[in-house]
């Protein structure tokens, strides 16, 4: 069932779709140009320096050397130890002079290695390459090493240091090459897929480009009134050097050095023809001159004012019962979230396909279930032969942009940037205390972008992780829920349960000081999170298009032994808000039937008028419809669950424990809960509800088997500082965030 969308309201939101045939470009949007790459120079990368063994002689631990025997004609250095391979080079060359390392080696054939390179000065290493896992082939290959980062450093080296663990075997390195590549050469090249390059912590879409490689891009002559609009890239290592925009009718130039690294953009009316991007003014080396080239675009500026805007709010950790308009009275101070409810509609029954943070995103920016999308943890990336909401909005001709607050769901551990013009996450090189940044940074970004693209349709999402634990927010905020004596709610909807406390509770102070300080201080930053979110959710453009505000799942605050958590597949770790409000929706409706999150992309894309036909998910209907069943799957696929009709059926598909407590969940473990009567699952029916349980079981066994394809998960080799930061947030080291085969198989002996 399709929501009812008043043709009026299409017609004012649509961008350049198909929908809407020769009309389309009335309404404005934009044309991604094709660049190719414009030569200039040689952009091979120049040897500075080559080592061999059969010169100065490499050694290994204790300084004692590697034998040295023949490969195919070629002096190897060779070990056939057990552990770990550390290859010391000897080298005497400047850091200023080269920015990378290309290593000959060999590795046993079908034997998963992972390699890094380590400068070495006297005895400080001063700079470490990316770690990389290679599969072995048994013959001799090339592994080049970008070094990101030699540009800070003006060192002459005494060591390079190659460094091979994995399985054992024998491993050969042969040559180790030090090359100075062109200033760009480790950005993507004009003439290949565009991709997001960080400047700091705003990436934007497209090329590096340098005083050997430029871009060129051509502009047809039916043009109309379109305008090239683009962003470059300006940084402190560009002094004194420009950038040349040439075509047939101007020449314009812009500086390209700056303070500190920013993007900046330029528009130019009245180009046609071939148009070309160099760079002038650039000394010989230093790595600095070059920039980077994005949002390569032809803008028709929208008719009417303002352009048309989608804006997707996810709040992460949010529970559905923690709003103070449609959730339970008295948690929760919330009056902007319920003024946009009050515009638009609010579903109160809606629930999350999992309960992790990246699972949730990927199912929502897909249309398709972490069963089918495999990825159910924090640290595999989306690959990019999923078709993502940001893609099909692009591909309409709207811009695209992303602000997100915690690093894991970052474009390198999420692969979520995709189909984004820009997205803006945590720095690379910054410390942020639990790998997360404050909401308003966030919304700070959102709100300068919504400026900078007035003129052409926006679809916007904005990630905020400010309610997640550990809960924090100032005094003025949870004060109030801290001095409470008394409960403000009756028990069956208090999200922290009353009796016995479990002994790894009542035996330590702190931990039973935390029973009702942890939701105070939650519920008081839900209040703040309100007040940060309120200038975009009621910026004009915003009141004027699309607004959605979901969440990716709950939270436990002790409920069937769930403390301060979202690992359980409960209702307390499953419902999450969901409102939208836009033009021509009924104001002030609330739907109390059963709503998915999944379906909230089709949703945003009907309100856009934009074709939804061929998206995975369907639109959330907001009137009578026939209840199916909600399936979801829990973290590292440890356990699914389907409620239909009021109830709720969980079933673990593997043996695993709890680490916040005394439980177990053998594989097969089933849990009925009749949630429209007892939300807080405090009563466990399967016994006495057999035939209930037997059938949803059943259903949720054959929803598992039907999963199709391989999915879309991607291998990600996540270093030891966001994996200590994962742990600090609570998910655990060893979570698995893919899954290959089948989801649930019964045993063969009941147990």
């Amino acid at each position: 069932m399709r929501l009812l969308v008043p043709a009026l309201v299409a017609a004012s939101l649509v961008a350049c779709g198909e929908r809407r045939g020769d009309d389309a470009q009335d309404a404005g949007g934009l044309t991604r140009l094709e660049v190719q790459p414009d030569i200039l120079g040689d952009p091979e990368p120049k040897v500075i320096a080559t080592y061999r063994p059969d010169g100065e002689a490499w050694t290994g631990p204790g300084d004692v050397p590697y034998d040295v025997v023949a490969v195919d004609g070629r002096p190897v250095a060779t070990s056939t130890a057990d552990g770990p391979t550390n290859v010391r080079v000897p080298a005497d060359v400047r850091t200023t002079t080269f920015d990378r390392i290309d290593v000959d080696l060999r590795l046993p054939a079908d034997a998963d290695q992972l390699l890094r390179l380590t400068l070495i000065d006297g005895r400080d290493t001063f700079l470490v390459s990316e770690l990389r896992s290679v599969r072995g082939t048994g013959s001799l290959v090339t592994e080049s090493f970008p070094l990101d980062g030699i540009e800070l450093h003006d060192r002459r080296p005494t060591e390079i240091s190659v460094q091979i663990a994995g399985d054992a075997g024998r491993r050969d390195v042969a040559e180790v090459r030090v090359l100075d590549a062109r200033p760009a050469a480790l950005l993507p090249v004009p003439g290949t897929p565009a991709a997001l390059i960080d400047l700091g912590s705003e990436a934007r879409r497209g090329w590096g480009i340098d005083s050997i490689v430029g871009a060129a891009t051509t502009i047809p002559p039916d043009a109309d009134d379109a305008r090239l609009h683009w962003s470059y890239a300006r940084h402190p290592g560009a002094e004194g050097v420009e950038l040349e925009i040439s075509s047939d009718t101007r020449v314009q130039r812009v500086p390209l050095g700056a303070d500190a690294p920013r993007w900046d953009e330029f528009v130019l009316d009245g180009v046609r023809g071939r148009v070309t991007f160099r760079i002038l003014g650039a000394p010989e080396r230093p790595s600095g001159a070059w920039t980077a080239l994005a949002e390569l675009q032809l803008e028709r500026p929208i008719e009417r004012s303002p352009a048309p805007l989608v804006l997707l709010v996810t709040s992460d950790t949010h529970r559905g019962d923690h709003l103070s308009r449609g959730g339970t009275p008295g948690l929760v101070d919330t009056p902007h979230f319920d003024a946009l409810a009050a515009r638009g509609v609010q579903w109160t029954n809606a629930y999350a396909p999992s309960n992790m943070t990246n699972p949730s995103h990927v199912a929502l920016m897909t249309g398709l279930s972490p069963r089918d999308t495999r990825i159910v943890g924090n640290r595999a990336p989306l690959g990019e032969a999923a078709v993502t909401l940001a893609e099909r909005f692009a591909d309409a001709g709207w811009a695209t942009a992303a602000a997100v607050s915690v690093q894991h769901i970052g474009h390198a551990y999420s692969g979520l940037g995709q189909g984004f013009d820009r997205f803006d996450g945590l720095e690379a090189r910054a410390d942020y205390r639990f790998g997360r940044r404050d909401g308003a940074v966030a919304v700070e970004r959102a709100m300068r972008w919504i400026e900078e693209r007035r003129d052409v349709p926006l679809f916007l999402w904005v990630h905020v992780f400010d309610v997640h634990g550990p809960y924090e927010a100032p005094e003025e905020f949870t004060g109030k829920y801290l001095a409470e004596e008394v409960r403000p709610v009756t028990p069956e909807l208090d999200p922290v349960p009353s009796g016995e406390l479990p002994p790894w509770i009542a035996d330590d102070p702190e931990q039973r000081a935390e029973v009702t300080a942890a939701h105070a201080r939650y519920r008081g930053a839900v209040d703040r999170l309100d007040g940060v979110l309120a200038p975009l959710i009621e910026h004009p453009r915003a009141r004027s298009g699309v607004v959605a505000l979901t969440g990716d799942h709950g939270e436990a605050f002790g409920r069937n032994d769930m403390w301060w958590t979202h690992h359980g597949m409960y209702r307390d770790q499953l419902h999450v808000p969901l409102i939208v409000a836009a033009p021509g929706l009924e104001p002030g409706l609330v739907v109390d039937r059963p709503a998915e999150m999944l379906d909230l992309g089709a949703t945003l894309l009907d309100l856009a008028a934009l074709d939804a036909s061929e998206y995975p998910a369907t639109p959330i209907p907001t009137g009578d419809a026939p209840s199916e069943p909600r399936y979801a799957l829990g973290y590292s696929g440890h356990k699914a669950s389907v409620e239909h009709e009021g109830w709720l059926l969980t079933l673990s598909l593997q043996d695993h424990d709890f680490e916040k407590g005394p439980r177990d969940f053998p594989k097969g473990t089933i849990e009925l809960y009749h949630v429209a009567e007892d939300p807080g699952c405090a009563v466990e029916l399967s016994e006495q509800e057999p035939d209930r349980a037997k059938r949803l079981r059943e259903a949720l066994v054959r929803w598992l088997a039907s999963a199709e394809g391989d999915g879309f998960a991607t291998a990600f080799n996540i270093d030891e500082r966001a994996q200590a930061i994962l742990i600090e947030l609570g998910y655990a080291g060893n979570v698995e965030s893919t899954r290959s085969g089948a989801w649930y198989v019964e045993d063969e002996e009941p147990r």
